[in-house]
């Protein structure tokens, strides 16, 4: 799994209903500098890994008939 370890996880799922994401790009919209729109730079999708990466987590575009849906996983944390 890419999401390794045992433990708790802490998810956040965001939809939008707009185009999609197409299913050539999905492998690539992480990459740095790939945008698929006209005047994109390509940075957002690449920092919003880093930062789960950062914390042990990951994010992911999941299938949808329509919109595009998101998701980002971190561990859960027992601050008890």
């Amino acid at each position: 799994s890419r999401r390794g370890g045992n433990g708790p996880w802490v998810g956040l799922r965001v939809k939008d209903y707009g185009p999609g994401v197409l299913r050539e790009h999905r492998e690539k919209i992480f990459e740095p500098c790939f945008s698929s729109k006209k005047n994109g730079i390509g940075l957002g999708l690449f920092i919003c890994r880093k930062i789960a990466q950062r914390h042990q987590g990951f994010i992911e575009v999941l299938p949808s008939k329509s919109g595009a849906v998101f998701q980002v996983l971190l561990p859960a944390v027992n601050r008890s």
